[in-house]
């Protein structure tokens, strides 16, 4: 029940950032579906049967989304605008290419993300020297 409520309650997020107003000025990081749409300054394309690379950053601290292929699980910790994500893990399903190669980019980022910026709609993930790794938009 807990697990259905947070998945509500996320897209309700989710819609309110998307469809936004007059009103709303920016999607909480928390809570909000976050999907890639760049990684090193490459787009991030994702054929429309796929799943794309995104992640949800829950109240309690841990995080869960998708590589692209695999699942994504595990912690962050949060600072004001410093993020570190934690011990985290995913299934293990062979991934084809190009697939393989944007699933890499985008654990690697997460790995060596240290800041972020929210602007709006938009989140991008920043590593220790304040560099754009990757680039995000609330779904």
């Amino acid at each position: 029940m807990k697990w259905l409520t947070l998945s509500v309650m996320g897209i309700l997020m989710a819609l309110l950032c998307t469809l936004g107003g007059p009103a709303q000025a920016e999607c909480g990081l928390v809570g909000t579906y976050w999907r890639a749409v760049a990684i090193d300054g490459n787009p991030v394309t994702v054929e429309s049967d796929k799943r794309e690379p995104h992640f949800v950053l829950s109240a309690e601290g841990s995080v869960s989304g998708s590589t692209g292929c695999n699942r994504l699980m595990g912690s962050y910790e949060q600072d004001g605008n410093s993020l570190r994500f934690k011990q985290m893990a995913t299934t293990k399903m062979a991934c084809p290419p190009p697939v393989d190669a944007m699933e890499r980019a985008f654990l690697q980022v997460l790995g060596t993300t240290t800041w972020v910026q929210l602007s709006g709609n938009t989140l991008e993930l920043k590593d220790a020297t304040g560099k754009v790794r990757m680039r995000l938009e609330a779904r």
